[in-house]
């Protein structure tokens, strides 16, 4: 009750979330910057790393793993799609 007060999680809210979002949060926080790295790539010229680093990835090679793993393709690869595809 008191964590709930103080604008902090309890212990039980913790334990509810990976029903109500459908994953734990650790797969929710890197769905999340993998969609807003998508996004950057989408809509701005940034280099993948520069995208990487600003999502909140160390490792350009981390993160190219982990957006290939959920969209079949690396960033580089992704980028050219759009490109391809045109206006």
């Amino acid at each position: 009750m008191y964590a709930a007060w103080c604008c902090l999680e309890s212990h039980s809210s913790t334990i509810s979330r990976p029903r109500i979002f459908g994953a734990s949060p650790a797969q929710w926080r890197k769905q999340r910057k993998l969609d807003q790295a998508k996004g950057l790539l989408e809509s701005t010229r940034e280099a993948v790393t520069g995208i990487g680093l600003a999502v909140g990835y160390d490792s350009t090679s981390h993160f190219i793993s982990e957006f290939k793993k959920q969209f079949g393709m690396t960033p580089g690869q992704f980028r050219a799609a759009i490109d391809a595809a045109g206006p």
